[in-house]
């Protein structure tokens, strides 16, 4: 009886570590071309953020649809990184981060 007195508020889910900044292009093979990042699932998860879509250079609004040569920009956890540069939804090939924590952008070579 006395502990739903006791247990005021909610739980706060642990924070992680946004400090990685990622931009991915969309390539051709990407099938999240023609689509919203929301519906295809690559806005927002716990690991990472979508902050910014830049198309020929200039924001455009996180919500739009996305086009080939769009680069995604993320803040990200370490872990977030690579999961982003892993993922098909990009249509890149698998690559190997060397992105360190605070550098301003997460550069990947093949």
């Amino acid at each position: 009886m006395s502990s739903r007195y006791l247990l005021k508020g909610k739980p706060k889910p642990p924070t992680k570590d946004l400090r990685w900044r990622a931009e991915i292009p969309l390539s051709s093979r990407s099938v999240s071309v023609g689509r919203t990042a929301a519906d295809v699932g690559i806005a927002r998860t716990g690991e990472y953020e979508l902050i910014d879509v830049r198309r020929w250079g200039k924001s455009v609004v996180t919500d739009s649809v996305l086009e080939e040569g769009d680069v995604l920009v993320y803040r990200t956890s370490e872990t977030g990184v690579r999961m982003l540069w892993e993922s098909p939804h990009f249509g890149q090939a698998r690559r190997r981060s060397r992105a360190r924590p605070g550098s301003p952008w997460a550069c990947c070579s093949a």
